[in-house]
């Protein structure tokens, strides 16, 4: 089974690309501040991550591995 990790997968576009990975039998995981509700129930795994805070980052996906990363933030301070 391949796997992906998709940061930004619970708005706007990125809600599109985790269901059509899911569509196609991927295993995602979805990387999140955890602010936002990740509307795909238990069918994703979830890693509570600040992609701004390089510690954060390095201590979620520590040890992991994925087929390939998305990366679908939208933010604009």
């Amino acid at each position: 089974m391949k796997t992906a990790l998709v940061f930004g997968g619970t708005r706007f576009f990125g809600v599109n690309l985790v269901q059509e990975l899911l569509n196609k039998g991927v295993k995602v995981t979805v990387a999140t501040r955890q602010n936002s509700e990740v509307p795909f129930e238990n069918r994703v795994e979830t890693l509570k991550v600040d992609r701004f805070d390089l510690d954060s980052v390095k201590e979620a996906v520590s040890g992991r591995t994925w087929d390939v990363v998305f990366d679908q933030i939208c933010f604009n301070a």
